[in-house]
């Protein structure tokens, strides 16, 4: 319970003194917090959606209820735990090749609280546009906070990485098309 009480006042700690949430998560031993600050979140925004889909689509609910099938349903937070790693490590790098000062389990703490609003209601539609820009938002300032960096410079190696992130995501649609293309083929 003092697990859940801490977690709880971080958060709540991000809405009055941002600055100084981030340095108190840091000052925090290992990733157990953060690790459960995201998981908590995704399994939240997943069952957001899921509640939001139902309501749409309430004359689907039986059929929905008898072909219920959890991991489908709860893939997105294994897939989301398993990212929100790679993007620790990914950002890290890039954060080592900019002279970053922090650590891998600072990354991570970064991105962990800084995804809570996306995790939460991102397939939400009208919370979908700000969400993303307030997640970018407190993972620059965490950038710039923990890790020493510029506003301007976390900034910049932010957008550095969506911009990546862009170009691999189009090589990687264009290779999964002709997969298929290859696949339906045959």
């Amino acid at each position: 319970m003092k697990l859940l009480n801490n977690i709880f006042s971080n958060l709540v700690l991000f809405l009055k003194d941002i600055p100084g949430a981030f340095h108190k998560i840091n000052q925090e031993k290992g990733i157990i917090n953060a690790f459960l600050v995201s998981l908590i979140a995704v399994v939240i925004g997943c069952v957001l959606n899921l509640m939001l889909a139902l309501i749409i689509n309430f004359k689907n609910l039986a059929f929905f209820v008898k072909n219920l099938n959890l991991f489908i349903v709860f893939l997105p937070v294994v897939l989301t735990v398993i990212l929100l790693f790679i993007l620790s490590l990914i950002l890290q790098l890039v954060l080592k090749l900019f002279k970053g000062k922090g650590y891998l389990s600072t990354t991570y703490k970064i991105l962990a609280y800084s995804a809570v609003p996306y995790l939460l209601f991102l397939g939400l539609p009208f919370f979908s546009n700000w969400v993303f820009f307030l997640t970018a938002f407190l993972i620059i300032y965490g950038i710039k906070t923990l890790h020493k960096f510029t506003a301007l410079k976390s900034f910049f190696i932010i957008v550095l990485l969506y911009f990546a992130y862009w170009i691999i995501s189009l090589f990687i649609g264009r290779w999964l098309m002709v997969l298929f293309q290859q696949v339906g083929a045959w």
